[in-house]
């Protein structure tokens, strides 16, 4: 049975960058109500913290990728190999 871990993190990491897209936009709003340093610094902080999220994001979909491949291809081969190495021990040998 396949396992499908990155299709919850794809819709989780979707949902992330739904309320990112929030984020920024509702810090952009500010533009002409709030001037100076500190919103410069704010909007500049605002940023890096998007783009800190969005990377902890890729790193998130490229685990659970890792793990589906993990799940859906190594153990099942590694299983395929074992039950092949049994089935050749039960066999009788030919003398």
């Amino acid at each position: 049975m396949a396992v499908e871990t990155g299709i919850s993190v794809r819709d989780d990491i979707g949902e992330l960058n739904e309320y990112l897209g929030n984020y920024s936009k509702q810090i952009g709003e500010l533009a002409g109500n709030w001037e100076g340093n500190s919103y410069d610094k704010l909007t500049s902080e605002a940023n890096a913290f998007v783009t800190e999220c969005q990377k902890i994001g890729e790193g998130m979909e490229a685990f659970a990728k890792a793990c589906d491949t993990y799940n859906n291809e190594y153990i099942p081969a590694k299983e395929g190999v074992k039950s092949y190495e049994n089935s050749n021990r039960l066999r009788p040998r030919r003398i």
